[in-house]
């Protein structure tokens, strides 16, 4: 600062020489007007303060070397902890110089273009963060790079991407205060220079940031799981759009407080920058280690606590000019055993309770020295007087502190309540967040011990009564938080004892992520609001609401665990009991309870209790839910169809498309992924090609193809996709079943859903067997297998298994293919899926022909019969056309048997099956269809 005004009643001027000023003189020349440029030295002293613009080296007059300057752009957004200590004297890194070089060599390495991802871990306090900051300090002297930091909050441990979410709004410059037209502009400023395809991520990105769009018609046919799957994408082409400009270094703190999606995100993350110039430091506790994959780029650096001399050296720092004898650093270092906040704290309290005593008999003085980190703390604590109170007040808003709400809650003045804000940031306990204008988080404590400690020095009534002033205020004066963040305030009410308002507000909180499609946080949350039920006395509304929790749970459960896992048939287990108490008011919910449980039952191939509830929804139709009917016949009709009642089941399934009406179905958790006109269509298409009709097989098959895409239901139409395909497949249509296998492949993959795309899986692996590819066609199978395996799946493994028994069969692998026929018998008799029994009985046959030839013939014979009993007319052709090819040449008994099963085939459309047998009737004997194109497997 250079001051040339007179002084007050003189007429003299106050002169400052030296260098300093000369170097403010010569760089305001480099200046252009309204801007501030600084020198390296007051940058670094400044911190992360502010942002700035690199001018590089000046040559400047009266100075030999050049100087390094910078442009002044902005107040720097600091509510990351550390950046919010900067201004203040900050001990220096001790006992981690080893591992600062480490992170050094993996930033030249991440800067040639190989991604580095390194995990540091360690307790509380062991510093972490301190560790990262020190990098970023480096960096920043050294390099010209994007530093990119997140931060977790215990407050929204599921609350789907809040990290994410706090840093966009952060970058970007958004403010509670601005118009939504405001916050777009923003938004899509920082998407213009961050995004290869901003047009494309506005709309997702605003989505995310509750920000409304004038045309988001790009978004708007996307399902919630479409629309979370494309913004997760979005969020990770973003960092790596970044790096087009300058290397990347993110640093994301305390990853043991990350929801689900933004470790997801993170984990994406990670697998993408292997090849880009990045480097994630990830800090984490040790009893919560952040999941990461098990690849060549990604690194561990557990910290280790501090040896003696290192704790004497850093108090040493703490004490700074006020020397403290050996013994009583020598007592510091014993006690705090290693960790860096701990010696911190323990220091300032030795210095505080010495504070009184004279220099010259400081040896004589008592220095208590705390215990523990927590007597270090209470001890700091108990010395702020008024400011205590404010402090404890603060540790029930959370983390971060906002201004303008602690103003609402706190009994003291403004004047008084600013006065005890700044003996807090004066000692250390917050500290200010550096923002252009206050916002959500204007304080943040030390870090989460310094909070936990002033928590728990508050009485329980005195918390309950906190956190109950907090949450009413945040529920009148802070509407936006109320609409985005309804787990804030059902974590206050709880801690407060309102029960009742915690659980309706994690019931909202949990419907948001259902939204979203973020089912992982829809369980977090729905657990949380029935724990807050249990608090509430019986009552037919608390009834009401947990049934409601416990279907949306078990939606969840479905949709992130799969069909047939145990969670899932809790949670609906538990509503259909809630069910039976409430009584006749609950039916509707009852039916969407009895069809999860019938997915349950269903997926793991257990038909005869899925038999039963299909019934019981059948009958409640009766009862006077009308709409419900076409619901319980295409349930009863599926069930009919595996157990190889394919007569019955033609007819229960076309009264359940006649029964069918759009309009009636109702809108819910389940009725919108389950649409009972195409399951009763697309099971009525295999029906009918069992039944000898492929014609009518194909146009039904097309049907549905045609009603599930007009649904705009991913589940519906990845079902729908997978019957169809089958049907074609069936009927010899390979190239169609081909391109529909695929569809349903990525449909499945893009959705996450698992248990469908095992079967997906199986399909395209039946459609390359049948193309010749055999090998590839039997590993596409054996993952859909082992898949079914962990999910304890298991309906439909016989025809599963066909193919690859008729693979084994015809290239010599006679006891694998026994193998296989063993297991898809056991499964056939465990649940009576007696659907494609003499399929397995037939190919038993052929493999008998190979091995055992005698037995052969009983083995088609028993085929043929089992196959005539359930009326499957195309399993009937494919046992007759095996026996007249066992005989050579054949009996006229069996092509007069032949002949009349195929005459039973209905319509115009030829398939292989038919004409093989046409050929078989000519007394030629080509490759069976289902034997590859190779000639006879005997």
């Amino acid at each position: 600062v250079v001051d040339e005004h007179p002084r007050p009643g003189t007429g003299s001027r106050q002169e400052v020489v030296g260098e300093t000023p000369n170097l403010a003189a010569r760089l305001q020349n480099e200046a252009r007007p309204d801007t501030v440029v600084v020198a390296e030295a007051t940058r670094r002293l400044l911190g992360g303060q502010f942002k700035y613009e690199d001018l590089g080296a000046v040559q400047l007059k009266g100075f030999s070397t050049p100087v390094r300057a910078f442009r002044v752009i902005a107040p720097a957004d600091t509510r990351i902890r550390f950046d919010a200590t900067r201004g203040r004297r900050i001990p220096p890194l001790v006992g981690r110089e080893s591992e600062l070089q480490w992170l050094k060599a993996r930033w030249q390495e991440a800067m040639g273009g190989h991604g580095q991802v390194v995990l540091v871990s360690g307790p509380p306090g062991i510093g972490k963060s301190r560790l990262c900051k020190a990098l970023f300090a480096e960096l920043s002297d050294t390099t010209s790079y994007t530093p990119i930091r997140i931060q977790c909050s215990p407050y929204h441990t599921s609350s789907p991407l809040y990290p994410f979410i706090a840093h966009l709004e952060r970058v970007s410059g958004i403010q509670p205060t601005d118009t939504p037209e405001q916050k777009l502009h923003k938004l899509g400023t920082l998407l213009d220079r961050s995004t290869e395809a901003p047009e494309q991520a506005l709309p997702l990105i605003a989505s995310l940031l509750a920000i409304p769009v004038a045309d988001d018609s790009a978004i708007q046919d996307l399902t919630p799981a479409q629309r979370r799957e494309r913004t997760l994408a979005a969020l990770v082409d973003q960092l790596e759009a970044l790096t087009a400009y300058r290397p990347v270094c993110v640093h994301v703190e305390d990853t043991q407080w990350a929801d689900p999606t933004s470790t997801e995100l993170l984990q994406a993350c990670m697998n993408r920058c292997i090849d880009l110039p990045i480097l994630m430091l990830v800090t984490h506790r040790p009893d919560n280690p952040f999941p990461a994959p098990e690849l060549p780029h990604i690194h561990q650096l557990p910290l280790r606590r501090l040896r003696m001399d290192e704790s004497r050296r850093l108090a040493r720092h703490v004490a700074a000019s006020q020397d403290l004898e050996p013994a009583v650093l020598d007592q510091i270092a014993l006690k705090t055993d290693g960790i860096p906040l701990f010696v911190e704290e323990v220091t300032r309290s030795v210095l505080h309770a010495t504070a009184g005593c004279k220099r010259s008999a400081q040896s004589t003085c008592s220095l208590p020295v705390p215990a523990s980190l927590k007597d270090a703390l209470t001890e700091r604590l108990d010395h702020l007087g008024p400011a205590r109170e404010v402090a404890q007040l603060c540790a029930v808003i959370g983390r971060e502190i906002p201004h303008s709400l602690l103003h609402l809650v706190s009994p003291l003045d403004e004047k008084a309540l600013e006065h005890a804000l700044q003996r807090l940031v004066e000692s250390e306990i917050l500290f200010r967040s550096r923002r252009q204008r206050r916002s959500w988080g204007d304080f943040i404590f030390k870090h989460a011990l310094v909070r936990d400690t002033a928590y728990e020095s508050l009485l329980i009534s005195q918390r309950r009564s906190l956190h109950l002033k907090v949450a009413r205020a945040i529920e009148v004066h802070f509407p936006e938080h109320v609409q985005r963040q309804p787990e804030l305030l059902a974590t206050h009410y709880g801690a407060g004892g309102d029960h009742a308002k915690a659980a309706t507000y994690w019931g909202r909180a949990a419907l948001d992520a259902f939204a979203r499609s973020a089912n992982s946080e829809v369980i977090l949350h729905v657990e949380q609001a029935l724990e807050q039920l249990r608090h509430l006395p019986p009552s037919s509304q608390r009834l009401e609401q947990e049934l409601r929790f416990q279907v949306l749970l078990g939606g969840a459960q479905r949709a992130a665990v799969g069909f047939a896992s145990p969670e899932m048939k809790q949670a609906f287990q538990a509503a259909r009991a809630l069910c039976e108490q409430i009584g006749e008011p609950a039916t509707p919910v009852l039916i969407d309870v009895l069809r999860g449980l019938y997915s349950f039952h269903y997926a793991r191939g257990e038909l005869g209790l899925a038999r039963e509830l299909a019934r019981q929804v059948l009958a409640l139709a009766e009862r006077g839910d009308p709409a419900s009917r076409a619901v319980g016949l295409y349930m009863l009709g599926g069930m009919q169809f595996w157990q190889g009642e394919f007569a019955t089941a033609e007819q229960t399934l076309q009264d359940a498309w006649a029964a069918y009406d759009p309009s009636t179905v109702r809108q819910g958790s389940l009725s919108t992924q389950t649409d009972p006109g195409a399951f009763a269509l697309f099971q009525l298409a295999w029906t009918q090609w069992m039944l000898g009709r492929p014609e009518r097989a194909l146009a039904t098959a097309n049907q549905a193809l045609a009603h599930s895409r007009g649904l705009k239901q991913p589940f519906t139409h990845a079902v729908t996709l997978f019957w169809a395909g089958v049907t074609h497949l069936c009927c010899g249509r390979v190239q169609e079943a081909a391109a529909l296998a695929r569809e349903a492949l990525d449909l499945t993959t893009s959705h996450k859903l698992r248990y469908l795309r095992a079967y997906a899986l199986v399909l395209q692996g039946h459609v390359l067997i049948d193309s010749g590819q055999t090998e590839a066609g039997l590993q596409r199978v054996d993952q859909a297998m082992a898949d079914f395996a962990a999910q304890g799946a298991g309906l439909g493994t016989a025809w599963a298994l066909s193919k690859p028994i008729e693979v084994h069969i015809r290239e010599g692998r006679y006891e694998q293919a026994r193998n296989l026929i063993t297991t898809a018998r056991a499964a056939i008799a465990r649940n009576d899926e007696l659907h494609w029994v003499a399929e397995i009985e037939r190919l038993a046959g052929e493999l008998a022909l190979c091995t055992n030839p005698p037995k052969a013939r009983a083995r088609f014979e028993r085929a043929l019969t089992l196959a005539r009993e359930l009326g499957a007319t195309a399993l009937e052709l494919r046992a007759a056309t095996s026996l007249v090819a066992v005989t050579d040449p054949p009996a006229e008994e069996e092509r007069k048997q032949l002949a009349a099963v195929l005459s039973r085939i209905e319509g115009s459309v030829t398939t292989p099956d038919t004409d093989a047998a046409r050929l078989m009737l000519s007394e030629a004997q080509p490759a069976l269809p289902w034997q590859g194109r190779a000639g006879h497997i005997h």
